[in-house]
């Protein structure tokens, strides 16, 4: 099919050694409805066939561009993507995942245009069932962030959703394993309005190696790290923004459940003595999160601030080694 040099949605996957899923994952695009696309498929140098089978679909389909790159990982895989994108709205669909909806690009882009939404969310994981499915489907970023946050229904994932490309504006992901829980959250803050498709578009697989599965010491200290650096950056970003202090209660309560995700792999996972010191490192430098853990009413969070008021980041560190025994 022709590629229209100016098409409305650019789809971008990152591809890591994916030959056993990568053909469902591109099947699934070149099956959408909706066909003023471009499809960018960011080969983040994979070692098995998957290049040859990316470059094989971009023979037979000029609205498939194919960029092969240095190993950088997924973060910087999906910048790679975005700098390169021509459409007037992006969408991401993971090398192991698939559009379980053949009309789900055209619903979002309907629903975008009506509503002049910077971004569109759909269903993620099938977490919006008839008893919790959101009840506020078109506001401001922040308040639809805000209202997912409260409602326990959000995932900061940035797949299954429709961005304006503007969205994207001095603000690419950072390399992060959870590159996701620091960037969402800004591009909500930077969307005028947001609009909820509460259906489910897409299929998300999780194989036995990636990396968020990955069990050993090393990508535990990986996530650690991230976790407590993310909290730091967000929690500095929306310090100097201008949200209300309810907002800030409702958002900080998850971005200090990441610092505290990180010093519980510290207390009661590492044993490697170079990554706890290293970690540590890390969870000093970002100890300030912790006087925000009192602004959320959780009884676990205004506990946890007092100890570190009064015993510092070592109170804390044992008060999660007693109670994980």
């Amino acid at each position: 099919m022709t590629r229209n040099i100016n098409p409305k949605v650019t789809i971008i996957t990152t591809v890591y050694n994916k030959e056993e899923l990568i053909h469902k994952c591109i099947s699934s695009v070149l099956a959408q409805s909706f066909t003023d696309f471009e499809y960018i498929l960011v080969d983040d140098a994979s070692t098995d066939n998957s290049p040859q089978i990316c470059d094989d679909y971009a023979k037979a389909d000029n609205r498939i561009k194919v960029i092969h790159r240095e190993n950088g990982g997924h973060a910087i895989a999906r910048n790679t993507g975005i700098l390169h994108a021509t459409g007037e709205y992006l969408t991401f669909l993971d090398g192991d995942d698939y559009f379980c909806d053949n009309h789900g690009v055209e619903e979002m882009v309907r629903l975008a245009d009506e509503n002049k939404s910077d971004i569109v969310i759909t269903d993620f994981l099938s977490v919006w069932n008839e008893a919790n499915k959101p009840k506020i489907t078109n506001s401001t970023g922040l308040n639809i962030l805000e209202y997912l946050l409260k409602e326990d229904i959000y995932h900061p994932t940035p797949c299954s959703r429709l961005f304006k490309r503007a969205i994207f504006d001095n603000n690419l992901f950072k390399n992060l394993i959870s590159d996701d829980e620091e960037w969402t959250p800004k591009a909500f803050y930077y969307a005028e309005k947001v609009c909820i498709m509460p259906k489910l578009i897409y299929f998300r697989t999780t194989p036995d190696n990636s990396v968020t599965r990955i069990n050993t010491e090393k990508n535990y200290f990986r996530k650690a790290n991230d976790k407590a650096l993310t909290a730091g950056m967000i929690i500095k970003f929306f310090e100097g923004e201008n949200i209300s202090l309810s907002q800030k209660k409702i958002l900080y309560k998850r971005f200090v459940s990441l610092y505290l995700s990180s010093l519980h792999i510290y207390a009661n996972v590492l044993s490697d003595v170079k990554l706890k010191k290293d970690l540590l490192v890390r969870l000093d430098e970002n100890k300030f999160v912790l006087k925000y853990s009192r602004m959320s009413k959780s009884f676990k969070h205004d506990i946890l601030y007092w100890i570190a008021k009064y015993f510092g980041l070592n109170g804390i560190i044992s008060f999660f080694r007693y109670f994980s025994r």
